[in-house]
């Protein structure tokens, strides 16, 4: 079980080769897939905020690439262990930023270990995420 990225979708919305393939790979491997709320939150603020596209259009491209994909709520557990991910890259002088704190301890407590991301220097700060980069 892997969970996926904000970047890897952006960027499989932008066509991006590498996550073309990495998306191939992962449908090849018969890998279960899954996201956040924190992820899909980061997906539509972009659509929201940026200028120059069809905000319609691309809402529902982004709903049809989470349709494969199950998403991960913030519940208590999650909250206790993003929070002790940021305190302990706080205290290390490594803070990442907040949502990527909060997706890792979303997946942490659900026992998922590995993200699918580009964004590989913040993810590796995180005791026990691996991170499949692509």
């Amino acid at each position: 079980m892997k969970c996926l990225d904000t970047c890897f979708f952006i960027d499989l919305l932008r066509k991006d080769e590498d996550a073309m393939k990495k998306a191939e790979e992962l449908d090849d491997a018969d890998e279960y897939l899954v996201t956040t709320q924190i992820n899909v939150y980061e997906l539509f603020l972009g659509v929201h905020s940026s200028r120059g596209i069809k905000t319609e259009k691309q809402i529902k491209r982004i709903e049809q690439l989470l349709e494969r994909t199950e998403i991960l709520d913030m519940d208590y557990e999650a909250s206790k262990r993003s929070a002790e991910i940021a305190g302990k890259l706080i205290s290390k002088g490594k803070m990442i930023e907040v949502p990527d704190t909060i997706t890792a301890g979303i997946m942490l407590s659900q026992g998922i270990d590995k993200i699918v991301t580009r964004n590989k220097d913040h993810f590796e700060r995180i005791t026990g995420v691996g991170v499949d980069e692509y």
